[in-house]
């Protein structure tokens, strides 16, 4: 059963799909190759549930949009989608949610877990 969502609660419904699909991303689990990778993989599920615990109760939010982009670019759709609303609309907790969606993509960009 999905509650009636207002529109910050929706783009956050979006937001937490697009993370759950990033989350889901096949990767080779070659620690020695592909390290930043599977800590970008990590750190979007870490979102995921950051996002779904923000989400109202009762809210079916594992249907994930078909993944064809990257990890890095996946985060930046989430962070996108974030904006598209005024912060004050969205649920106490959200700003956390892209300040940590911020410092990943900035991160993975930088090589920082290589």
């Amino acid at each position: 059963m999905t509650t009636q969502l207002s529109p910050a609660e929706a783009s956050l419904l979006r937001a937490a799909r697009l993370l759950r699909s990033a989350s889901q991303i096949e990767v080779d689990l070659d620690l020695e190759m592909n390290l930043s990778q599977i800590l970008v993989q990590d750190a979007a599920r870490m979102l995921t549930w950051q996002a779904v615990a923000l989400l109202p109760e009762r809210v079916e939010w594992n249907d994930s949009p078909a993944a064809g982009a990257g990890l890095v670019d996946l985060l930046q759709q989430v962070e996108t989608q974030l904006r598209t609303r005024p912060i004050g609309e969205y649920p106490a907790g959200t700003s956390r949610l892209i300040v940590d969606v911020c410092d990943v993509i900035t991160a993975a960009r930088a090589g920082a877990w290589t």
